[in-house]
């Protein structure tokens, strides 16, 4: 199985969902690490968003 391609669901295929799990364990921890970073910077907009609406009112 290359990467990028879909499980098949046809008869005969021998492929676990262990093995797929396994295989996306690696792109999904990426994809963890770039979520906790998107939600860092929203916190950080957020905070300075709130800083420049006390300072114009």
């Amino acid at each position: 199985m290359g990467l990028g391609q879909p499980l098949s669901l046809e008869s005969g295929n021998s492929v676990s969902l262990e093995c797929r799990t396994d295989y996306l364990r690696g792109p999904c921890d990426l994809l963890e690490d770039r979520v906790f970073e998107l939600a860092k910077n929203v916190d950080r907009l957020k905070e300075k968003t709130l800083d420049f609406i006390e300072l114009t009112f």
